[in-house]
């Protein structure tokens, strides 16, 4: 019996990615034409393995990071923007920046714990970001990743 189900965009993907690879690419001339199509390549089978956004996730964590942070130290306390903690990423990541760049140089208790808590999770966040992207750095270098 023939499956009529619509394919998942898995499958559309993988379709797409394969299709460039041994119909198009093998026919391309034109090196800027080529490293284009490789570069779609890589994006076409990125996308299926991404996951969902973790920005929410991420942002949340922060927040309770630098509220534990807030709570021992007035100083940090005293840098909470207005309306903190329901603020947008941005304003969250902007915080991060002023913590961070304060505590360089600075070996009081603050500071470290600022590098301890608040830098090692931005290091974790960057770390997954790495892992689910670097197949992305071989196709935009011009290479194929292995399938």
């Amino acid at each position: 019996m023939t499956d009529t189900r619509l394919p998942t965009d898995d499958q559309l993907w993988l379709c797409m990615s394969e299709t460039m690879r041994s119909v198009i690419l093998p026919r391309l001339d034109d090196p800027w034409a080529r490293a284009a199509l490789i570069r779609l390549i890589g994006l076409a089978e990125f996308a299926p393995k991404r996951g969902e956004d973790p920005s929410e996730q991420r942002t949340s964590e922060t927040i309770a990071c630098i509220d534990q942070l807030a709570s021992s130290y007035p100083d940090i306390a005293a840098q909470l923007p207005a309306g903190w903690p329901g603020v947008d990423q941005r304003q969250v990541l902007d915080l991060c920046s002023q913590l961070l760049a304060a505590s360089v140089g600075d070996e009081n208790e603050q500071a470290n714990a600022v590098r301890i808590q608040l830098k090692t999770l931005l290091k974790v966040h960057l770390t997954e970001d790495f892992t689910v992207s670097s197949p992305l750095i071989t196709s935009f270098a011009g290479g194929l990743n292995d399938r």
